[in-house]
């Protein structure tokens, strides 16, 4: 086993295509170039997931510092302002698209993405959940307020799927051991 630049190498050195040496090494090469492409795929998954765990960072931000979870109506809140993110510039979209009337599809392939990725993820977010870290969980909230930002890093948090259905049910247990407090 070698490095891509070495296997190049030795392919261009061998004289003839068929021979099992050439075979053997164009195989090698394979197995990295697939290895590799395999690699950059976690490398983007991460990279997505990371951009949501920072506009959630940057919304948690904004609470107390000694605060140590969230309540299910907070964390709610916050999922609801990342379905409206992009409403600005869905605004200026629309107003470039009135006020040009020559070239109303310039932006027409970014307002379908924003419009898609926002649809997926409210669909989602109503049935089987968004893939978040449980910020309602103490010990999430406490490793999700000391995390770097970093993509890498994601893999030390526990992520789970929250879901409307999710939340509401937390609402109830919330509400019941209240009850059985006050009693």
């Amino acid at each position: 086993m070698g490095s891509k630049k070495k296997l190049a190498k030795k392919i261009d050195e061998i004289k003839h295509p068929g021979s099992r040496k050439t075979v053997a090494a164009v195989r090698e090469l394979k197995k990295i170039k697939k290895r590799e492409s395999i690699k950059e795929g976690f490398a983007a998954k991460a990279n997505i997931v990371g951009k949501k765990l920072s506009y959630f960072a940057e919304q948690v931000e904004h609470f107390e510092q000694d605060k140590k979870c969230l309540t299910p109506d907070e964390f709610q809140e916050i999922i609801e302002k990342y379905f409206h993110r992009f409403d600005d510039e869905l605004e200026q979209i629309k107003l470039k698209t009135q006020v040009n009337k020559k070239r109303q599809n310039q932006h027409a392939n970014r307002e379908s993405i924003i419009k898609m990725s926002l649809d997926k993820d409210m669909k989602n977010f109503s049935a089987g959940g968004i893939e978040l870290v449980d910020l309602t969980d103490p010990v999430n909230f406490e490793k999700f307020k000391n995390w770097d930002g970093n993509s890498h890093n994601i893999q030390h948090m526990e992520l789970k799927f929250i879901s409307k259905k999710y939340l509401k049910q937390l609402k109830e247990k919330i509400v019941e051991s209240q009850i059985m407090q006050v009693e």
